[in-house]
């Protein structure tokens, strides 16, 4: 009986320890999971509202990150081939340093318009923004442009250097050794 007790007891303790870890390293970069929930119109389609803040250190100074992103009925609707339609998505990215804030925008698809293609973009909808890291260049976001449900998406980087400036990349395009110029929209 005691052996079947200490067996149990063991079996708990490892069962609660690989529990409360998802076996996933500490340094690895947040994934953007998008969820479509049905509106109360049939066959409309909404991404839930997603909110990120963190603090991030670039120079040895704090920046606090603030991602909102939000179903926007006021953008026009995208419907697969399938009939299906969504509602697009707006998110507005804020960051401070202390109480001053550095960067405030709202963005849409068509703030991504000069890098994709008319076709892409009427198709697409912006799907998610998440921090990817710092550079020296500035904090670094990646922004993801995709066909609903699927897993066809084009990668852009937004980058927000410390005076608020902002640096729009194709990510796919660019090698980690470039300057980043000739890849590049400043805005």
């Amino acid at each position: 009986m005691k052996k079947l007790l200490y067996f149990t007891i063991w079996f708990a303790i490892i069962f609660l320890l690989l529990a409360c870890t998802n076996g996933a390293p500490e340094n690895e970069t947040k994934q953007l999971k998008i969820i479509y929930i049905n509106s109360d119109s049939p066959g409309e389609r909404r991404a839930e509202v997603f909110q990120d803040t963190q603090s991030i250190t670039l120079d040895n100074t704090e920046y606090n990150s603030h991602i909102t992103r939000t179903p926007n009925d006021s953008l026009p609707y995208v419907t697969d081939k399938d009939g299906v339609t969504y509602v697009d998505n707006a998110i507005t990215l804020r960051i401070t340093r202390g109480d001053v804030p550095i960067f405030n925008r709202t963005f849409t698809k068509n703030s991504f318009a000069s890098l994709v293609n008319d076709e892409f973009l009427r198709e697409a909808t912006l799907e998610g923004m998440v921090y990817d890291k710092t550079t020296p260049e500035g904090i670094k976001y990646a922004v993801s442009l995709c066909y609903p449900q699927t897993d066809l998406y084009m990668p852009i980087s937004v980058i927000i250097d410390t005076h608020g400036r902002m640096m729009v990349i194709q990510a796919e395009e660019i090698p980690e050794e470039t300057t980043h110029e000739e890849h590049s929209l400043r805005i």
